[in-house]
């Protein structure tokens, strides 16, 4: 079983199972929050867990940008798409890259993954350190255990001319807050085999008040955006104090 192969040994096939996900749309959200909280004057961003950079597309316009993410195979893909960004290979939780930015972003529940409490409160403290006076985090968090459907089944298809690839599974629960499904994914493409693997994910789902604690505790203004980019699950913002 791989796990998380989506984003490492089969990323190659990551922006073709997410091409129908607004990206532009959520990134024009999240510049009309920008505008209204953000404080400081300037305009450097810092995408924490950026992926293939499909967010980070639709700010280099306005934003010096730089992107970080744990895994190799999706940083590669981002260079080969936006060339003109630094990416650096990072973990949220370890995050040292001695500047600061006025916006930091956290999308798509990346911070999910961050599965021990701990860990999540050192990212926290991590993107606060790295933010400057009146800068703005904007932190898209997991669901939580209220809004997780346990047994609920869920098929995401990509019907390319060249390409075909289907998705399914079913949401678990595991240790009582850690959400767990198995995707198994089929790709079949043509001129080969048709390919199957497996890809597991586990993501924590911690209580909003643990994140609007830790956001005040490490000198941010915490608020709390029941609406989220594409669902209800939110978005969680700071705005770091001393502007």
């Amino acid at each position: 079983m791989k796990i998380q192969a989506l984003y490492t040994s089969q990323a190659i096939y990551y922006d073709l199972l997410y091409s129908g996900k607004e990206y532009k749309k959520e990134s024009q959200q999240i510049k009309k929050i920008i505008t209204k909280y953000k404080k400081s004057k300037g305009n450097d961003l810092l995408d924490c867990a950026c992926g293939t950079g499909n967010h980070l597309q639709y700010f280099i316009d306005d934003f010096n940008c730089i992107g970080t993410d744990l895994n190799p195979a999706v940083l590669e893909i981002a260079r080969e798409k936006l060339p003109t960004i630094e990416f650096i290979e990072a973990d949220m939780s370890d995050l040292n890259l001695n500047r600061k930015f006025d916006v930091i972003t956290c999308l798509y529940s990346s911070i999910g993954y961050i599965t021990k409490k701990d860990r999540v409160e050192s990212a926290i403290r991590a993107f606060s350190k790295h933010l400057k006076p009146g800068g703005i985090l904007i932190v898209e968090p997991w669901l939580t255990k209220e809004m997780y459907n346990v047994d609920d089944p869920v098929m995401n298809i990509y019907n390319g001319d060249d390409i075909k690839i289907a998705r399914l599974y079913t949401l678990e629960l595991k240790n009582d807050n850690i959400s767990h499904f198995e995707q198994h994914i089929l790709v079949a493409e043509r001129g080969k085999k048709v390919k199957h693997f497996v890809d597991l994910h586990e993501l924590a789902m911690f209580p909003m008040s643990d994140f609007i604690s830790w956001f005040e505790k490490y000198d941010m203004y915490p608020t709390l955006l029941p609406q989220g980019l594409f669902d209800d699950r939110g978005l969680l913002i700071g705005v770091k104090r001393g502007a």
